[in-house]
């Protein structure tokens, strides 16, 4: 158990998310987290102002405990067999969103009767691609698209741009803001989640508009912490972990794009029947939640 945790949390480096996926507290987190660091004689993260992150020692322990994970699940399918238990079809997935993405696997498994067990990493859209086509992986959710003829690419849900703005700041209280109006004050965009800087770039530069760059961060917790410190604004995908700030999270609307999580699949590749079964769904949930799917 304390690797699947160790796992989750080398993922998500935030011991809250990684508690409400693990269906567990974050105290309880902590200590088995630190009951594996007594055991092994050395410690796995290390603080990072408000961050944790990887030591040396945690990073190599990774590795080697990761496939210690996948010969467990192996061993879990093989037990199951000999007890003529009912063994459900793994489907190996990522997802830049684990949540969003664990929400629609879970409402997949709640509408059909097919038996799988999905496991489920944590990867940047262009890693999911890479092992999409390589064939390490069964599907993806990603969060953008590319022309490619070997993968297929459905939006499956809409994410959400939001205003991180600091206490006290001349926009507090607004119910909605516009990249309009954010355009006159500093700005902060968090240039390590999955080309986000680039498409945030992208959208003031089709409105006309420049952006008040105060400075980009290597990842959301670390945007939010900017804002937090009155650094700017920063603009985002709303991830659940920004509630964990006291900060205040505006919607930004009339954006000129839409950010989609994408449901992905290498359609060159032979699949089981289960398997099939799963992309259809997915196919024909994107047709029916979105007007004209395909032209995104």
């Amino acid at each position: 158990m304390y690797l699947y945790y160790f796992q989750s949390l080398a993922e998500t480096l935030h011991y809250a998310k990684s508690a409400e996926l693990l269906h567990t507290s974050p105290s309880n987190l902590n200590y088995a987290i630190s009951s594996l660091e007594q055991e092994l004689g050395f410690q796995l993260f290390k603080k990072c102002g408000r961050n944790i992150r990887l030591t040396p020692n945690g990073e190599i322990y990774l590795k080697y405990s990761l496939r210690a994970i996948e010969e467990l699940e192996k061993g879990k399918i093989a037990a199951q067999s000999l007890h003529n238990k009912p063994i459900s079809t793994l489907i190996n997935a990522a997802a830049f969103r684990l949540h969003a993405a664990n929400d629609l696997i879970k409402e997949y498994s709640d509408k059909t009767s097919s038996n799988i067990e999905v496991h489920m990493h944590h990867h940047k859209t262009g890693i999911i691609i890479e092992k999409l086509k390589e064939g390490s992986l069964d599907i993806g959710f990603c969060t953008y698209a590319i022309d490619d003829p070997d993968l297929c690419f459905y939006p499956v849900s809409v994410q959400n741009l939001v205003a991180i703005l600091p206490k006290n700041h001349p926009l507090s209280g607004s119910e909605k803001l516009t990249l309009t109006d954010l355009s006159h004050y500093p700005i902060i965009i968090p240039h390590g989640s999955d080309g986000m800087f680039n498409r945030i770039s992208s959208m003031f530069r089709k409105l006309g508009l420049s952006i008040n760059l105060a400075c980009q961060a290597d990842s959301i917790n670390a945007a939010a912490n900017f804002s937090s410190l009155g650094k700017g604004i920063s603009i985002s995908i709303h991830f659940p972990i920004l509630s964990y700030f006291d900060l205040e999270i505006v919607p930004i609307v009339d954006t000129p794009e839409i950010f989609y999580i994408y449901f992905a699949h290498n359609q060159q590749h032979r699949n089981s029947a289960v398997l099939s079964d799963l992309i259809s769904y997915f196919k024909n949930y994107s047709y029916h939640k979105f007007i004209n799917p395909f032209e995104v």
